[in-house]
């Protein structure tokens, strides 16, 4: 057998909501006009049927599950869009209250959806935060590098030239040769679907290129937003989105129209397993 450095759950795309909030897609207003109706022309083909469970709901569940996995993690890494609007802080409250359950360290990426303060101040226990919560953790040799892609306001994401610089440091300039996992919300590579591609990461091949370079001690880079389980290799590195608890996306690369064939996929999260020499991504599913 070989040995284990780290096994952990990588989960995204929560939207939990603040208790008694009717869930909706409401938060529409703060988008430009133009962008409003392209998200919600996006309706008619990409058609989607409607949440079985409110967020909150839908999370409780997940952490059950995750409860119930028969080994235990060493930590769970959450992709982001923990909340679900930016205008309510009341979203991480409950949030806390939730994901608390999980008996293990969460190591948290901000979404499109995330209040990046609350984030950090109510989830983290932060005493104060910082404007990009971008930052490096440790576990038995493995080093986690979470980066902050939001951007208040807009659906889609973008790392600054300060942000890129910080992470060439953490990932190239401290001559670590330990195994390395990235996190970061928006897809930096994108589908090749157009509805979700406009809204990934904007300047994604800037962030490719520096994690190009990270070389052989480089696992995976773990993404969210896109709802659905979709793996990208390129240049050598592979990226790893996950399944939302809440809702499914049903978009498949290169195909410019999605139609839902059968049943909804149920929903998961990935079981990730970092050994001396391999990477293992078992993909995990429970019925609602």
């Amino acid at each position: 057998m070989s040995n284990v450095i780290a096994r952990f759950a990588h989960i995204s795309d929560t939207h939990i909501q603040a208790k008694g909030t009717q869930m909706s897609f409401g938060s529409l207003e703060r988008y430009p006009s133009e962008l409003r109706a392209y998200i919600q022309d996006g309706g008619r083909w990409l058609p989607q049927p409607p949440p079985m469970l409110t967020g909150a709901d839908a999370s409780a569940l997940l952490v059950k599950e995750i409860q119930l996995l028969p080994f235990e993690l060493d930590f769970v890494l959450h992709t982001g869009d923990i909340g679900h609007d930016i205008k309510r802080e009341g979203d991480y409250a409950n949030a806390h209250q939730i994901l608390s359950a999980i008996p293990y360290p969460i190591y948290y990426a901000c979404g499109n959806h995330d209040l990046p303060n609350a984030v950090q101040t109510v989830l983290m226990g932060r005493l104060h935060a910082v404007e990009s919560l971008d930052y490096t953790e440790y576990h038995n040799g493995l080093q986690i590098v979470c980066v902050d892609s939001s951007k208040r306001g807009e659906l889609g994401g973008r790392l600054t030239p300060q942000q890129l610089e910080w992470l060439e440091k953490v990932t190239l300039q401290n001559g670590s040769t330990a195994p390395l996992i990235i996190c970061i919300h928006h897809p930096p590579l994108g589908y090749d679907v157009e509805f979700h591609d406009r809204f990934g990461l904007a300047n994604g091949e800037a962030f490719h290129e520096i994690v190009c370079r990270t070389g052989e001690r480089l696992r995976g880079v773990f993404v969210g937003h896109n709802h659905q389980e979709l793996t990208t290799f390129q240049d050598g590195v592979q990226y790893f989105c996950a399944m939302s608890p809440y809702y499914q996306s049903n978009t498949w690369p290169t195909i410019s129209e999605a139609k839902w064939v059968g049943a909804r996929p149920n929903p998961g999260f990935s079981v990730v397993t970092i050994t001396e020499k391999r990477t293992y991504i078992r993909r995990y599913h429970y019925s609602v």
